[in-house]
């Protein structure tokens, strides 16, 4: 089938009608950024978020960077997220940490 100019054909994420199609993996990873959002404050943002090994699966842990936004000082911090497994519906935080302009952080292992 040829495509004609100016008609764009649906990608590999996306069905005919337009709405995006996600793998189960990819709206798992979605609705954890989602809780993971809600812990935050308004003015924070997630600057990077990252999936780690989990020692003892189903268990599931990410690292955020994540800005504080303030507008005198711009603070940036580690946050460990945990999830009992890859359904749950809630998550903790079970790592704070500021970042300095001096600090040095080293992950071995899950994290």
């Amino acid at each position: 089938m040829e495509e004609s100019l100016g008609e764009k054909q649906p990608t590999e994420d996306q069905t005919d009608n337009g709405q995006e199609f996600q793998s189960p993996c990819r709206q798992v990873q979605r609705q954890h950024l989602h809780l993971m959002v809600e812990l935050l404050r308004p003015q924070d943002d997630i600057r990077l978020a990252a999936q780690l090994e989990a020692a003892r699966p189903p268990r599931l842990r990410y690292l955020l960077v994540v800005s504080t936004g303030e507008c005198l000082s711009q603070e940036t911090i580690l946050l460990g997220v945990d999830f009992p497994d890859s359904s749950s519906q809630s998550c903790t935080l079970g790592l704070v940490l500021p970042l300095w302009s001096d600090t040095q952080v080293y992950l071995d292992g899950d994290g």
